[in-house]
């Protein structure tokens, strides 16, 4: 199995409501911020996360470190 700063992507955040999963995904290399939806019925989604001014969200070097060794 790879360590976690070997890995592309991280899980930065979850939540789970009753029928629903909902996680953030983050691109080490680029990022970017990525909103996972996993439903309970077997269907699931991915979207880039976008900020208030609709830009995609990306995370700062610094972000991207303490995600590195969650």
């Amino acid at each position: 199995m790879a360590r976690n700063e070997d890995k592309r992507f991280v899980f930065s955040e979850q939540q789970n409501s009753f029928m629903n999963s909902f996680s953030v995904l983050v691109d080490k290399r680029t990022g970017v911020n990525y909103l996972v939806i996993s439903g309970g019925n077997g269907l699931s989604g991915v979207t880039p996360l976008l900020d208030k001014d609709g830009k995609v969200m990306v995370s700062t070097v610094s972000e991207l470190m303490e995600l590195q060794y969650k």
